[in-house]
């Protein structure tokens, strides 16, 4: 049976990309050079747009809002909340993302990232 989720918001950009699948793209959503995205969510609007850039593989994912996800980055069964960085080839699977966080050259396995302000060790 066919996912009645999938849809494509107003505004959206999508330019020299793979293939997407069972995925629900949010308004004013840029999508560019991305590899791959299947069956997730990116909830992008106008007052915080999200980008999904060059080499991007995506599975079972949710994106929120203001989000930036480029430069070969994979994700499998993430959850990457509002405001997030993910770049330079960086992996992630079974893992959630706070908002705010940022992760670049390195992968997580299982994890739960957040960003603690005024907190320093």
């Amino acid at each position: 049976m066919a996912s009645a989720c999938r849809s494509i918001g107003n505004h959206v950009m999508i330019l020299n990309t793979g293939s997407i699948k069972n995925v629900r793209i949010g308004d004013y959503c840029r999508i560019c050079g991305t590899c791959r995205l299947y069956n997730g969510s990116i909830n992008s609007n106008e007052v915080a747009p999200v980008h999904i850039g060059h080499g991007v593989i995506c599975d079972d994912f949710i994106i929120s809002t203001g989000s930036h996800v480029d430069d070969g980055a994979m994700l499998s069964r993430c959850f990457v909340g509002q405001a997030c960085k993910l770049g330079h080839n960086y992996s992630a699977s079974d893992s959630l993302f706070f908002s705010n966080c940022q992760g670049e050259n390195g992968e997580a396995w299982r994890y739960f990232c957040r960003t603690l302000y005024g907190d320093t060790p």
